[in-house]
């Protein structure tokens, strides 16, 4: 019994013992990890904002804003910072997100915090509030116990891209203080639209009379009137629905319809304007190819160049306007674009023919070195121009009884005479060779008679005369030139044929003989035996 009473007060004993001892190392262990405060830092923010007080910040919808707060180390020791965002309606991001700052006693002991916030380009007129919160943690010993948090607010006043103030205005301006009942947000609305319809058609006449204007001797009545009756059914269109657009806040429509009609509308206004784009890129097309025909020999408009400059057209336009509404919902073009270069590049490099006969057929198009129906030498040989296609060229042989396809790079780096470019008028050749004995003055003069009589000769002083020269001696006689001009050079080797009979048959009424090789063969009777046989021509 006694025992126990001695261990329940020695048990007593310790406990008191322990309860001392843990309450004079309290004080001294909070002492140690006494928290980070205010006094250890210095925290400015920008203008004249005061700690504890919202930043105000002014945005427009659409735009961005960037607030900096600095943050001053005063105490010994490093800390490290760390900074997140939050809000509820908001995209707002922080500039570092962590760092260390340095000691009161280093360089480099201010650290910048960037705020940046993001507004939507449909957001309302209103106050928008974010909050930033900075923690500071002390470095030594880990910082688990020696942390310091920053709130810092934000109060960003957006201003929305859509008119308030424009309920029951005409216009959205214009204040409608008419009795009732044309004191009504409609009645301001029916009005408004039917203005701007008609300013906006009536703007479009009066652009598309002075660009027909110009082309009035090129283009028929009926062409004019198609351009405008095109013309102006789009910007009908374009016109109610920017007026629609202008309507919807003087009825005190939703901002929500009005940013999702806002959106339509501009992919509305994307396919009118590249259909008006259109349209007039194919009347001034047009309009140049004929003034281009009028100066050249050819009569007529030819259309061979359409094809080509409507294939570039929707090319180029159609390529615009899917661009713009991808960048109208937000799609990055720059994927898109890499992508095409790469793709661009590899068929480049595994077509190099065929784009050499695409090009040569842009060039051959372009600069017109021959029409249809022109005679053409390439490389020494005759063609009759066919048709002229983007990738080869038809031809018809001389004889007119086949039809060669030729790709246009081999045309183009070839040597191409055009025969006839100017006029269809050619010079033809008939050579003669007579004997030595035989009066030259004699075979010029029945020669160029042969010339002028005949009746497809050109003699009316528009081409140089017939004439008739001495070329060359040969072997056995002398060879003469006939040098004319016929008025068909699809027809110069018939005429040259018709000239040949009449020369020879003045050569035979006048005793001039043509030259002609004489061979000699002698056969010699051998002397002796066995000779038999052997004689001599």
């Amino acid at each position: 019994m006694r025992n126990g009473s001695l261990r329940r007060t020695a048990a007593l004993a310790l406990c008191l013992l322990a309860a001392v001892s843990l309450a004079f190392a309290l004080p001294l262990q909070s002492e140690d990890s006494q928290a980070l405060s205010m006094d250890d830092v210095i925290v400015t923010l920008p203008g004249d904002t005061e700690f504890g007080s919202p930043i105000p910040l002014w945005l427009s919808a659409g735009e961005s804003g960037t607030v900096v707060v600095y943050i001053a180390n005063l105490s010994q020791d490093s800390l490290r910072l760390t900074a997140t965002a939050s809000s509820d309606t908001l995209d707002v991001s922080v500039s570092p997100e962590e760092a260390v700052v340095p000691p009161n006693d280093d360089a480099g002991s201010i650290a910048a915090v960037s705020i940046t916030v993001e507004v939507d380009s449909y957001a309302d007129t209103l106050d928008e509030y974010a909050t930033v919160t900075i923690v500071l943690t002390d470095l030594v010993d880990g910082g688990s116990s020696r942390h310091l948090e920053i709130p810092v607010e934000l109060q960003v006043h957006i201003e929305s891209a859509f008119s308030d103030d424009a309920y029951n205005h005409f216009f959205g301006i214009v204040p409608n203080t008419l009795p009732m009942p044309f004191g009504s947000p409609w009645f301001a609305a029916i009005v408004t639209l039917l203005c701007t319809v008609g300013i906006v058609v009536a703007l479009t006449a009066v652009i598309v009379t002075m660009l027909t204007r110009t082309a009035e001797k090129r283009k028929t009545a009926d062409e004019r009137r198609t351009i405008n009756r095109k013309i102006e059914s789009a910007a009908v269109i374009a016109g109610t629905v920017f007026g629609i657009g202008i309507c919807l806040p003087i009825l005190g429509a939703d901002n929500g319809l009005i940013r999702t009609f806002s959106l339509v509308a501009s992919v509305v206004y994307i396919i009118i304007g590249a259909y008006i784009v259109w349209t007039a890129y194919m009347f001034v097309v047009t309009f140049i190819l004929k003034g281009i025909e009028s100066r050249t020999r050819t009569s007529g408009f030819d259309s061979s160049l359409v094809p080509l400059f409507k294939m570039i057209g929707e090319i180029a336009i159609g390529v615009s306007g899917v661009a713009a509404v991808l960048a109208l919902f937000g799609v990055d073009l720059n994927g898109i674009l890499l992508s095409a270069g790469v793709v661009t590049l590899g068929i480049t490099l595994g077509a190099q023919s065929t784009l050499s006969q695409f090009f040569s057929g842009l060039v051959l198009l372009l600069t017109r070195p021959f029409g249809h129906g022109d005679f053409v030498k390439i490389n020494g040989e005759v063609y009759i121009v066919r048709r002229v296609r983007v990738m080869f060229t038809e031809f018809d042989n001389w004889d007119k009884d086949q039809v060669v396809t030729i790709p246009n790079n081999v045309v183009a780096n070839g040597t191409i005479v055009n025969v006839t470019h100017e006029s269809k008028d050619a010079r033809t050749f008939v050579y003669v060779s007579v004997d030595y004995d035989a009066d030259a003055d004699l075979v010029k003069r029945l020669m160029l008679e042969a010339g002028m009589s005949h009746p497809h000769v050109i003699k009316d002083g528009s081409r140089p005369m017939p004439s008739v020269r001495l070329t060359d001696f040969k072997e056995a006689g002398m060879e003469f030139r006939l040098g004319v001009f016929v008025d068909d050079f699809d027809s110069s080797g018939s005429y040259a044929g018709q000239i040949r009979e009449t020369i020879f048959r003045l050569f035979n009424e006048n005793g001039v003989k043509l030259f002609h090789r004489k061979v000699d063969v002698s056969i010699e009777e051998p002397d002796g035996p066995g000779s038999e046989g052997a004689g001599h021509v």
